[in-house]
C-alpha cells in the first residue's frame, strides 16, 4: 500500500470572496488505491473560508471518500446555509446519512448527484427531489 500523500505543511487559512469555486482532485493513472489520498480534500476544506460562494463544484476521481466532517466545518465557517445555492459533486463516495445532513444544513441548495449515467440521477432543491423525465 502506498504511503499517504500529505500536503508538505498545513495550508494557511484562505478567505476568498469568489462566487463560484471548482475543485477537481484527479489521481494519476498509476494510483490503484485511492484510500491513502482521501484526506486531501479535507485538508483543503479545513483551510478555506468562502463567505460569498454561491456555486461549488467538486469532482474527485477514483472514488475518493467524501470528507463529511471537513465539509460541515467549511460550511459553518463560510455560512453556506445563507448563500450556497448549487453544490455539484461528482465521483464521490457519499453515504446516505451524509447526503441527508448536507441537505438539512443547506436549505437553499440545488444539489445534483451524478454517476455518469445520462441524464443526472436526481436533482435536489428547496422543493424536494426531481427525477429526470
Amino acid at each position: 500500500m502506498p504511503s499517504p500523500i500529505s500536503l508538505a505543511s498545513p495550508l494557511p487559512p484562505i478567505s476568498s470572496n469568489v462566487g463560484a469555486l471548482s475543485i477537481r482532485i484527479a489521481l494519476c493513472a498509476e494510483a490503484t488505491d485511492a484510500a491513502p489520498h482521501g484526506h486531501l480534500l479535507a485538508e483543503i476544506f479545513d483551510c478555506l473560508a468562502l463567505p460569498s460562494v454561491r456555486v461549488l463544484d467538486l469532482v474527485l476521481n477514483h472514488g475518493l471518500a467524501w470528507p463529511h466532517a471537513a465539509f460541515l466545518r467549511v460550511s459553518t465557517r463560510s455560512s453556506f446555509s445563507e448563500h450556497l445555492i448549487s453544490l455539484d459533486i461528482s465521483q464521490v463516495v457519499l453515504a446516505e446519512h451524509e447526503l441527508l445532513e448536507c441537505l438539512q444544513e443547506l436549505p437553499s441548495l440545488l444539489l445534483t448527484i451524478s454517476n455518469h449515467l445520462p441524464p443526472a440521477v436526481a436533482t435536489w432543491g428547496p422543493s424536494g427531489m426531481k427525477t429526470p423525465s
